[in-house]
């Protein structure tokens, strides 16, 4: 898949073309519906299959006092988008212009002028323009003008409510990674680097994993999860630990990722923790032998939940700290 920066870069690099238009954050199975679809017609008509999406929200440049986080870092979103089998993703800048841009113009320059489309792709609900007052009926009426048809897709529906990111990132927020992985489509995946933590893991026998998030994804609740930990090809299985560690007396909120059965160095490199299932919410122990009693026992319906027969032991060396 070919990634371009900015609209402007697209220009000319097209004939014809069948584009989709979203913000995609989670690349759900909503939004995997409009990406199949903008595919298929692209295939039956011989045209490139292309995706637009921006590279923020628009309350971040409106300067809302608060956002939530995001489901996917733009590579993850990058990388989704690719395996749908898409031609090429053009990231647009949302600023100032383009927000103030009425939908005739954003119809006619970016669209039809950049982008060169014949078709266009986007769900039920599609609002563009200057105050968002462009619609689907607006976007067909600008299509009968300059020569693209308008596909609207109906949202996808699951358990009785719409598939949306903003549903998904609330599950993410609850611990209930499990209904957000169906509704995605695959697990929820926090990525960031390896970075120094107290080294508190290593001294239980259980060395984890600090992860410093690189970009502001949402985070899951405080709790115990059964992870896959993923890095340079690199696929494992890990235990993973979210809050303010009690029973040690307490510290900044951290992501603390033991991966089992691995001995090695992951200081500075980059890592995704693809969450699988909530084993139990954080709790506060008596003592530190209970603590770490507990996490063996974490370890084990960690392999269990990933469909693994336990037969490492703690190492007492290994991820991180």
């Amino acid at each position: 898949m070919l990634t371009i920066e900015g609209l402007a870069a697209a220009a000319g690099r097209f004939t014809a073309t069948t584009v989709c238009i979203g913000a995609f954050d989670g690349v759900h199975l909503g939004h995997q519906a409009l990406i199949d679809a903008t595919v298929r017609d692209a295939r039956a008509a011989g045209r490139s299959a292309v995706v637009l999406t921006f590279d923020r929200r628009p309350a971040e440049v409106t300067g809302a006092a608060e956002m939530p986080g995001y489901l996917t870092t733009p590579a993850q979103r990058a990388r989704a988008i690719a395996e749908r089998g898409v031609d090429a993703l053009v990231v647009a800048r949302f600023d100032e212009q383009l927000r103030a841009t009425d939908p005739a113009p954003f119809a006619e320059e970016a669209l039809a002028g950049m982008l060169s489309a014949r078709a266009v792709v986007v769900g039920e609900g599609f609002r563009y323009g200057r105050g968002q007052s462009g619609d689907v009926e607006t976007l067909r009426a600008d299509g009968r003008r300059l020569g693209f048809r308008v596909v609207a897709v109906p949202p996808v529906v699951d358990g009785g409510g719409k598939v949306s990111s903003t549903r998904i990132r609330e599950l993410v927020s609850r611990g209930e990674v499990g209904e957000a992985a169906r509704l995605i489509g695959r697990p929820f995946a926090l990525q960031g680097q390896v970075g120094t933590g107290q080294q508190l893991g290593r001294r239980l026998g259980y060395p984890t994993a600090n992860l410093v998030p690189s970009f502001p994804q949402v985070t899951p609740a405080d709790g115990v999860y059964a992870c896959w930990s993923v890095w340079d090809g690199e696929r494992r299985p890990a235990a993973c630990g979210i809050g303010v560690r009690p029973t040690i007396g307490g510290g900044p909120r951290s992501i603390e990722a033991y991966i089992v059965g691995f001995d090695g160095d992951l200081y500075g490199r980059t890592l995704e923790l693809e969450f699988v299932k909530r084993l139990r919410g954080e709790e506060r122990f008596d003592t530190v032998d209970a603590l770490r009693e507990q996490m063996g026992r974490d370890v084990t319906a960690t392999l269990e939940a990933l469909g693994i027969v336990s037969t490492v032991a703690p190492t007492g060396e290994g991820a991180s700290h």
